[in-house]
C-alpha cells in the first residue's frame, strides 16, 4: 500500500541519515536509493543523496539528483 511504502521510504531514510552521521557515505547512499525506490518522491532522501554525491565530488550525479528534486518540488529551499 502507499501508507507502508512512505513508510518503508521514511525508514530506510531514517537509516541512511545513521550511516551519513558515521561518515559511512556509502551505506548512506544505498538507503537512499532504497528509500527513493520506495518512494520516488521523497525529498529528503533524494537531496542527501544528492549531497553524498557532491561530498564525493560527482557534481554531475548531484546536479542529476538536484534537478529531480527540484522537479518534484519546486519550491524546495534544497
Amino acid at each position: 500500500s502507499l501508507e507502508s511504502d512512505n513508510e518503508n521510504s521514511n525508514s530506510l531514510f531514517n537509516l541512511g541519515l545513521c550511516f551519513y552521521e558515521e561518515k559511512n557515505i556509502g551505506e548512506a547512499m544505498k538507503n537512499y536509493l532504497k528509500a527513493i525506490k520506495s518512494s520516488p518522491s521523497n525529498i529528503q532522501a533524494i537531496n542527501n543523496l544528492a549531497l553524498c554525491f557532491y561530498e564525493l565530488g560527482n557534481l554531475e550525479e548531484a546536479i542529476k539528483y538536484y534537478k529531480i528534486s527540484i522537479s518534484i518540488k519546486p519550491d524546495n529551499p534544497i
